[in-house]
């Protein structure tokens, strides 16, 4: 890479941006719909027949849906008092990592961006890589969570 670098053209960079992006709004909508079968678990969605229900559970999903990753994260840990220290640890790590992506990656990088070299290009690619690692695991766990929602709802 020469010292003639363009961050504007550096497809690998934004490709990586795109999928922390990405992985943050899945994260997102995980959670927003464990909190909703949650709901659906404790019957807690009302309404006089099916379609009134199924409209109930479409508002909550909608409501959940415009809250922010931070407080899906905390009203599941209400919901889910039992969910232990390493799942409450990588959920508030996973926050934390989106909360760089979205609000402060490009200025925390300021001065690597600024000055366009090739080390700073390459810190940069190792925070996306590693929040999207972190992101990841927390959908992982979203998903394991949501499966054993699922399996009481199926027994219960």
């Amino acid at each position: 890479m020469s010292t003639s670098y363009s961050i504007f053209q550096d497809k690998e960079l934004f490709e990586y941006l795109g999928r922390a992006l990405y992985e943050c709004q899945r994260l997102e909508i995980a959670l927003a719909h464990i909190i909703c079968d949650f709901h659906l678990l404790k019957d807690s969605i009302q309404g006089n027949n099916l379609l009134e229900r199924l409209q109930a559970f479409q508002k909550l999903l909608d409501s959940k849906l415009d809250c922010t990753l931070g407080m899906l994260v905390t009203e599941l840990r209400k919901k889910l008092p039992n969910l232990d220290e390493k799942c409450k640890d990588l959920l508030s790590k996973a926050l934390e990592k989106r909360n760089e992506v979205v609000h402060r990656f490009f200025y925390e990088h300021w001065v690597a961006v600024a000055m366009i070299t090739p080390a700073g290009r390459n810190i940069m690619l190792k925070d996306l890589k590693q929040s999207i690692e972190i992101i990841c695991a927390a959908y992982e766990l979203s998903e394991n969570i949501r499966n054993q929602l699922d399996t009481q709802m199926k027994s219960g």
